[in-house]
């Protein structure tokens, strides 16, 4: 090879294909990391792949939708492949069906019905999504606003012999999409569907997206679609679980908006201050429109450090209610954390998702990360409901732990605590509290006392001769 002479890997293919498997990667990871994230972050990056194959001013370079196809699918299957073994064992939590009990015997029905439902009650109301995402909003629409112009400005002057077609002038339209966003408004309002007004904006916003050169303002352009798009598919769709609403899809997919926002803003508020513009205006009002929004988004973190600092929950420790009721209980979990036997297994009172109530069920093995025969049994039913056995489980270790707790027969509590492996059994208020027929001397015959907190409110019982 010649000095100078370019490898003859290193070629527009090769780069192409790199940059499929890095994207395979990368785009399969989101999925165990978070599941929630792939089809926002898919979907981002299919408009990309839009937008480099779709560019009208780059016509000279345009190939065939059958390629680009063909890269997608490449891209997804790949993404899959890469992580396949997760993808055959997951079980996720989600999946029940919302059909009425007439359709459940349709098949298909009921496994559409599974993964995915449809909004029929209230929707998203527009000052509740202006409360969550207004300080983003604000900076987001000013830049839309200003950015227009001087994108239509722009493809007129590289490419005035460019067939924009009808899309395109519809684009350039202000006054077209003003008016079909103020219809589509009214539409919404009428439908009880505010976030309607979303779509032409995603719309008009990836259709603009198309026009540009600057590849920073075609991703800000395709993340404002995206993240309208997901406003609007939020209020129409959701993702059925066992609470059986949209609790989990708004928070999971708003949350995905959050991120997606933060990113657009950032850079909307850099382009409107050091990018020139001749809609000054535009500009001054959408800084200080932002500027107060910023002061008001301050109050919360201002009162929430002041809260920390002065309140019962002070730092960022995560203590449980058991770690925060008395030095008792926080010098059991002391002693476990420093004593207790590998791998060892714990029983202490049940608690609820939580800790609604305060008595701190779950606390010590929490605090202790010590296994336990049962936590939160709530949080147990999301996560094995499509485990038939695993979900029978759960009542039947409740019940076996108040068993524990309550029965006046040593042997059958002995047989219990073989069943579970059990070392350690927690007698602490807690215990007293959620089992009043506790009596802590059936323990004192059949296991040893190794700790007594110096209050003498908790006593923590050993079997030695445990597997553990």
């Amino acid at each position: 090879m010649a000095r100078g002479e370019v490898p003859q890997w290193w070629n527009r293919n090769a780069i192409d294909r790199f940059l499929v498997a890095a994207y395979a990667v990368l785009l399969g990871s989101l999925y165990f990391l978070n599941s929630w994230d792939l089809p926002s972050y898919a979907l981002l990056l299919i408009l990309a792949m839009v937008w480099v194959q779709k560019h009208p001013l780059r016509a000279n370079e345009r190939k065939t939708w059958r390629s680009w196809i063909i890269k997608v699918s490449t891209l997804l299957l790949a993404s899959i492949l890469c992580y396949l073994p997760f993808f055959l064992t997951f079980r996720s939590f989600a999946g029940f069906s919302t059909l009425p009990a007439v359709l459940e015997r349709v098949p298909v029905l009921r496994t559409i019905a599974s993964l995915v439902g449809i909004v029929f009650w209230s929707k998203s109301s527009i000052h509740q999504v202006f409360a969550i995402f207004g300080l983003f909003a604000v900076p987001v629409i000013g830049y839309l606003i200003v950015k227009r112009r001087r994108i239509v400005l722009a493809t007129k002057l590289e490419s005035p012999q460019l067939d924009l077609g009808r899309l395109a002038h519809f684009a350039q339209s202000h006054t077209a999409w003003g008016w079909t966003i103020v219809i589509t408004f009214i539409m919404g309002s009428f439908l009880n569907f505010p976030l309607l007004v979303l779509l032409p904006v995603a719309v008009y916003a990836f259709t603009l997206s198309l026009y540009t050169s600057e590849v920073a303002t075609a991703f800000t352009l395709m993340g404002i679609a995206l993240a309208s798009f997901i406003l609007v598919a939020a209020d129409i769709f959701f993702i059925p679980d066992v609470f059986g609403n949209r609790m989990n899809t708004v928070f999971k997919f708003y949350y995905q908006v959050w991120a997606l926002g933060g990113i657009l803003a950032a850079y909307a508020l850099w382009a409107l201050l050091w990018q020139s513009s001749r809609r000054i205006l535009v500009q001054v009002i959408t800084l200080c429109l932002f500027g107060i929004l910023l002061i008001g988004a301050m109050v919360y973190p201002a009162r929430a450090i002041q809260q920390r600092m002065n309140g019962a929950q002070q730092g960022v420790r995560g203590f449980t209610a058991r770690e925060m009721r008395n030095v008792g209980e926080r010098e059991a979990i002391t002693w476990l954390t420093t004593h207790s036997a590998p791998n060892s297994v714990m029983v202490e009172a049940v608690g609820e998702s939580y800790d609604a109530t305060g008595t701190g069920g779950g606390g010590i093995s929490g605090a202790t990360g010590l296994q336990t025969v049962l936590g939160w049994p709530g949080h147990e039913t999301q996560w094995r409901h499509n485990d038939p056995s695993a979900l029978s489980e759960i009542g039947k270790r409740k019940t076996d732990i108040q068993t524990i707790y309550t029965s006046r027969n040593a042997q059958q509590v002995l047989d219990l605590l073989d069943l579970y492996n059990i070392r350690y059994v927690v007698v602490g208020e807690t215990e007293h509290q959620t089992y009043r027929n506790l009596n802590p001397r059936l323990f004192e015959r059949i296991m040893r006392k190794a700790f007594v907190s110096s209050d003498g409110k908790l006593l923590i019982f050993e079997r030695l001769n445990s597997s553990t």
